[in-house]
């Protein structure tokens, strides 16, 4: 399975739970290239190591995932090398970039679209996502135009639906999209924009009919305000969206296509039948049923659905999620100091603040209080203070000024559970006392941001 297999496991062993997963993807990856130059992947030079990084192909959290496990693992076997160095920690930002994908995904996990939709302005786009995400209109669109609110069963969560060529049928969606359906019925106002101001937002009124997605008239382009929406709007509002989704292309195609990727998951979670081993007779047809495909006839008269399996199958989801888990990392949990006094270490402690420094580095890029970028004068900062390699888990850390980090430490300066300063009174500087219930800079991804329980654990130690 991985070259050298009895180095790697010794160094599993010793790594964070948390990077496990991480650790069995990169050294299969990395076998067959070890193979070849019959050298373990700890004695790679850089252009060895670029050729394995040009494999991957991955997006900036996932490389900066990947990097940070190999950067401990050159660490972890460092002595071993020929020139006793641990040479990713000789290059930056610029030697990375060449190494990331800037390609914007067609495919979207549930968590990544939950937050995604979460971040839309308006309850109208809200609800005609999560309406297409659990298969309503994604090969009509007319399903969504004719939704009025006569077609929703609040209690038995059901829709009513109405396409203009397949007819009428029933669906049963989560209480997520009732909620939206119930925000897209209410909302009064449409925020141009996504409502963002240094976008240059603006508002209009939406039309008030019975239909729940409804275009808005300022400019009196409706001719009938009680007729349903046309199919431009919905591309019109998609196109917008889009601005505003930088890592994924959003369109009606793949958020249907991410919702049946999450349709088959739930499905072989319910049947216990691994997706590689889906028929089209029982599962798939499941599937292109919520979706409303329709099947194609094989010469030998039985069915398959393209619409489908054409754009996911057990690869392309295997694939796809062998590298979002490793961007959904496993939360933060605070690390038994005690436990790990009492236990008998057989390989003697590294702690290598270099690597973590660039870790956190990464994915702050300033200051989290004050906003500083001078490289010079930051440090990555343990939450819990520093007990072992678990420790090292990147919501565990936070970037911060030198002064600021000493303030921290010293429990003069606090970031509360919500990620809100706390400055002691005690502390008599206007300066820092200008910081006193700010909120701190943090990382784009969610999965980065700091762990409350660490937080919380800071504040009361």
């Amino acid at each position: 399975m991985y070259y050298d297999e009895k180095e790697k496991q010794a160094f599993i062993e010793s790594i964070s739970n948390s990077y496990a997963k991480r650790c069995d993807i990169i050294f299969k990856q990395s076998a067959s290239l070890e193979q070849k130059l019959n050298k373990n992947l700890y004695a790679f030079n850089l252009d060895e190591l670029s050729i394995l990084f040009k494999k991957f192909k991955i997006q900036k959290n996932t490389y900066i995932s990947r990097k940070f496990v190999l950067q401990k693992y050159f660490n972890y076997y460092r002595d071993l090398r020929i020139d006793k160095t641990n040479p990713l920690l000789l290059v930056g930002l610029e030697w990375d970039k060449q190494f990331i994908s800037d390609k914007r995904r067609n495919l979207i996990s549930e968590k990544d679209f939950n937050e995604l939709v979460s971040s839309f302005h308006n309850k109208q786009d809200a609800a005609l996502c999560q309406l297409l995400f659990e298969g309503v209109g994604t090969y009509e669109t007319s399903e969504i135009l004719n939704l009025k609110k006569e077609d929703i069963d609040w209690n038995g969560g059901t829709l009513n639906l109405l396409g203009d060529k397949k007819g009428k049928r029933q669906l049963k969606v989560s209480q997520r999209c009732l909620e939206f359906l119930k925000g897209a019925i209410e909302q009064r106002n449409y925020y141009s924009n996504n409502g963002q101001v240094d976008a240059g937002t603006s508002v209009s009124r939406l039309v008030q009919n019975d239909y729940i997605i409804r275009p808005s008239n300022t400019k009196k382009i409706v001719k009938n305000e009680m007729a349903r929406a046309e199919r431009a709007l919905i591309d019109r509002r998609f196109k917008i969206l889009k601005e505003f989704s930088p890592n994924f292309n959003i369109t009606v195609k793949t958020v249907g296509y991410s919702g049946m990727m999450k349709a088959a998951i739930d499905l072989s979670k319910e049947t216990g039948v691994s997706i590689v081993n889906f028929k089209n007779h029982t599962h798939w047809k499941h599937i292109a049923k919520r979706f409303n495909v329709s099947p194609s006839e094989l010469n030998s008269g039985h069915y398959h659905y393209p619409g489908v399996t054409g754009h996911i199958n057990s690869k392309i989801i295997n694939e796809f999620y062998d590298e979002i888990e490793q961007e959904q990392i496993p939360n933060f949990t605070l690390v038994d100091k005690e436990n790990f006094e009492r236990q008998t270490v057989s390989r003697k402690r590294r702690y290598d603040p270099v690597a973590f420094k660039q870790l956190i580095m990464s994915v702050y890029e300033k200051c989290a209080v004050s906003g500083e970028t001078c490289k010079d004068v930051l440090e990555a900062c343990h939450i819990q203070p520093y007990v072992n390699q678990e420790s090292d888990h990147i919501q565990n850390g936070i970037l911060l000024r030198i002064d600021i980090h000493r303030l921290f430490d010293k429990g003069l300066l606090m970031i509360n559970e919500d990620y809100v300063i706390k400055v002691n009174p005690n502390l008599k500087s206007d300066y820092y006392q200008s910081f006193h219930n700010q909120e701190i800079h943090l990382p784009e991804n969610k999965n980065f941001h700091p762990s409350r329980e660490a937080l919380a654990f800071n504040i009361k130690k």
